[in-house]
């Protein structure tokens, strides 16, 4: 009889195949997500797809669990994807503001220092700049609170204007921030750095969908076909 071909190892594999590139899968997909995915994604996806991997094994053994209705659990891998769309669709899908026309524009007084927001005991503080009332941040990061901005006393007390796009809940994205004649953050610097953190952001959404919203489609056709052949090799 003619060993099967690769084609037909991964289109219809058997009971012990598809345990051992399900082992395969837990461990390789992740390590490749950490450097061209995102890492946050890739370390929860490392921790349902072993677990995924250990029920698997169930396959191997003579007789099915009378509860074992097939391996549920990896349909579980698209919720890390889910939570790293939601949490970063701000930056993902905004068209960033290609001129300054584009903006909105708030006035008023320097603060002395950003608007902290205290988080839990494991995360850091969300922060702001805050204008007349206008939340900003001058980076992609909630953590910032345009800090370069507190360096130089001498601008406390004076006004401030700043040139902003909306980003949703989030807050609100400075592009050109100046005191009096001062151009403390511009338009084509700022355009230029939320550029480059939007292209990276949809590059490591990209990778993280193919590893882990793509491939687990195969994962769950094979485990459906592998589980009813089991089933009537039981009831036979």
């Amino acid at each position: 009889m003619p060993k099967p071909t690769l084609k037909q190892r991964l289109t219809r594999p058997t009971a012990k195949q598809f345990v051992i590139i399900s082992w395969v899968y837990a461990v390789v997909a992740p390590m490749i997500g950490l450097y061209i995915a995102d890492m946050v994604t890739s370390l929860m996806a490392l921790f349902i797809l072993l677990l995924c991997a250990v029920i698997s094994r169930v396959y191997l053994k003579p007789s099915l669990p009378k509860a074992f209705k097939g391996n549920k659990l990896i349909s579980l891998i698209w919720i890390p994807l889910l939570l790293y769309t939601l949490m970063d669709s701000p930056i993902l899908f905004t068209r960033l503001a290609t001129d300054p026309s584009q903006l909105q524009q708030v006035s008023g007084l320097t603060p002395y220092r950003p608007m902290t927001y205290p988080s839990g005991r494991r995360t850091s503080a969300t922060k702001y700049l805050v204008i007349n009332k206008v939340h900003l941040h001058c980076d992609y990061s909630t953590y910032d609170g345009c800090a370069d901005l507190f360096v130089d006393e001498g601008y406390r007390g004076q006004i401030m204007t700043a040139q902003y796009q909306k980003l949703g809940g989030f807050g609100n994205l400075a592009y050109q921030i100046e005191v009096g004649s001062d151009t403390l953050y511009d338009f084509e610097t700022q355009y230029a750095k939320y550029r480059q953190i939007q292209q990276q952001k949809r590059r490591e959404w990209f990778w993280s969908f193919v590893l882990f919203g793509l491939i687990p489609f195969w994962f769950i056709k094979q485990d459906r076909r592998i589980y009813k052949r089991k089933q009537a090799s039981i009831n036979e």
